[in-house]
């Protein structure tokens, strides 16, 4: 009997030290899960705030912009047609007639197109009326037509009427919009030989 009732103080010691054991080793479990999850949720979210902050420095360019845009009818000395037509992909075409030379393919660099990307939307090229300027008998006219998305629209643009003459690059209203994109899609081209639109002041080079 003294055997047995010396045995069972030291049979209980050791169940005491097993059950310390397998409690500490359930309380650290769902601790080590739970740094688990909490890391996993830091690193996604650092994910999302970087990928909004490279979103809010990218600079925003319509993928899908395409421009058309061309003078048509014979001024003294200058040509009786060109035309500029700007893709996507940034590859643009110039058509000139007579003077055939002058036609050629290039590319607009990125900087440029987001520069006339801006202008579109500055200027509010969607909302100006189908026809702006004065339309004298058998004047020239020139015509910008773009899509950008699931947005189109062609805008006539004949002579810039004389009382617009010195405030057209200030004038807020559509016939100071639609030659100040005159002027920017005519810049696209960069050959100096063709006409602006008609009617606009030519400033001379010095």
């Amino acid at each position: 009997m003294s055997a047995v009732i010396e045995a069972s103080p030291k049979w209980g010691l050791q169940n005491k030290e097993l059950e310390r054991t397998r409690s500490t080793q359930t309380a650290v479990g769902p601790r080590r899960s739970i740094q688990c999850s909490t890391g996993s949720w830091v690193r996604v979210t650092l994910r999302l705030l970087v990928s909004a902050a490279l979103f809010l420095v990218t600079p925003i360019t319509s993928t899908a912009l395409e421009i058309k845009f061309g003078l048509g009818g014979c001024l003294p000395s200058s040509l009786c047609y060109w035309s500029v037509e700007i893709r996507a992909d940034r590859s643009g075409t110039l058509e000139a007639d007579p003077q055939g030379h002058l036609s050629r393919g290039f590319t607009v660099s990125r900087k440029s197109f987001s520069e006339v990307a801006a202008v579109i939307r500055r200027e509010e090229f969607f909302s100006l009326p189908p026809e702006v300027g004065d339309w004298p008998v058998d004047g020239p006219s020139a015509w910008l037509e773009i899509t950008d998305g699931k947005q189109h629209h062609k805008v006539l643009i004949g002579k810039l009427p004389e009382e617009f003459q010195a405030i057209w690059k200030t004038d807020v209203g559509p016939i100071g919009r639609a030659f100040r994109l005159c002027e920017a899609m005519r810049s696209l081209a960069r050959v100096d030989e063709i006409p602006h639109c008609w009617g606009l002041p030519i400033e001379r080079k010095k």
